[in-house]
């Protein structure tokens, strides 16, 4: 996200064939920057452009002296790696193999009251600013903020225990009346070199373990997750909730009830509309595919919800034409969709969510 680092144009001005080398420590974060390039602009007439900085943009997303003056002071740091520890309470573990050997990654949580972590999460946010659009840089010094790190632990070829930065989350404790707490995730960021290892998952099964057998919290949140977050997000919920009674093969096929949306905030710590969505996916996974019966009941109870807003948009039409307005007034109110073209587009809706759901239940135990 280079935009969010030298400007919306994305552009650097007065070097000819530049590359900009970033060297980051695995685990303290410490940084070296190398400019090369090909040429530069040198100006002949005063008040002339001249070109533009190329580490300080860099410099200013990190705490000062981050970014080391000399490739050799930076080597020197990198020799110190062996004795960097994470910072907080290790609250999990994640294993995977490859090629034969386990790969171990920790998950661990702190706050402002960490000795020394503050600082070092100002190092930590930058990743966010590289891989996040529209990231931005949170106030940890605010007591109410939390933060789960995790690193993969592993060994130098002399045997030393060596850790690097995974990815990270930040979650805020809101407040929930009378004497309560409604947690909610605002960013999480798996490093690319660490992706598509269930690193991820594994971090927000440890974010929801720390606080499922909380009797304060009330229900855990998600700040604008993204496309990908939700899928994750909506796989973990499922593999959850396969675990409680109400979600179980015999009561599925009942209805969504009280008893999944009590069970599953109750557990799980889950909204309403997480609920709702799970159940939809554990229906569709307990369908029978070629029963065409089976499949008719799940189609009508997809369609009815995908049919709400339409329903919604009736009673707005109605309350609008007993206060007299015309056709082109409420037209300019309110996005009304004729009744002619709503079945057409509930059915496109149905396919795609039928898809989303069968990517997801191949996720899922058998």
């Amino acid at each position: 996200m280079t935009h969010q680092v030298y400007g919306e144009g994305e552009q650097i001005f007065g070097y000819r064939n530049l590359f900009i080398k970033l060297f980051i420590t695995a685990g303290r974060l410490n940084m070296y920057c190398e400019v090369e390039h090909s040429g530069m602009y040198e100006s002949s007439k005063p008040g002339e452009l001249k070109p533009d900085e190329v580490i300080p943009p860099l410099a200013n997303l990190v705490p000062p002296n981050t970014i080391l003056g000399s490739k050799s002071t930076f080597v020197a740091m990198i020799r110190k790696e062996a004795s960097f520890r994470p910072f907080g309470e290790q609250i999990s573990r994640h294993t995977i193999q490859e090629g034969g050997e386990e790969r171990v990654f920790e998950m661990y949580l702190s706050d402002e009251s960490t000795p020394g972590f503050t600082d070092y999460f100002e190092r930590v946010q930058m990743f966010a600013m590289f891989y996040v659009d529209a990231a931005s840089y949170i106030d940890n010094t605010d007591e109410k903020w939390r933060y789960f790190l995790v690193f993969e632990k592993y060994k130098s070829s002399d045997g030393a225990s060596l850790y690097a930065l995974a990815g990270f989350s930040t979650v805020y404790e809101f407040y929930g009346y009378p004497e309560h707490i409604r947690p909610r995730i605002s960013q999480m960021l798996v490093l690319p070199p660490f992706q598509m290892m269930g690193v991820g998952s594994a971090l927000l099964q440890a974010i929801y373990n720390k606080y499922i057998d909380d009797p304060k919290v009330l229900t855990i949140a998600v700040e604008d997750p993204s496309e990908v977050f939700g899928k994750m997000r909506l796989v973990l919920n499922c593999r959850n909730c396969l675990e409680l009674t109400a979600f179980g093969v015999q009561n599925i096929k009942s209805g969504l009830t009280k008893q999944h949306y009590d069970e599953a905030r109750t557990k799980l710590k889950l909204n309403k509309d997480c609920v709702r969505n799970v159940y939809n996916v554990l229906r569709f996974r307990a369908t029978d595919r070629n029963d065409p019966e089976d499949c008719k009941a799940f189609r009508l109870f997809i369609k009815n919800q995908l049919y709400a807003p339409f329903r919604r948009q009736d009673k707005e039409k109605a309350k609008m034409e007993k206060h007299h307005l015309s056709q082109e007034e409420i037209s300019e109110l309110l996005s009304f969709v004729p009744k002619e073209k709503r079945s057409e587009i509930i059915h496109q809706e149905y396919l795609d969510l039928k898809a989303k759901f069968s990517a997801i239940v191949e996720k899922l135990p058998k």
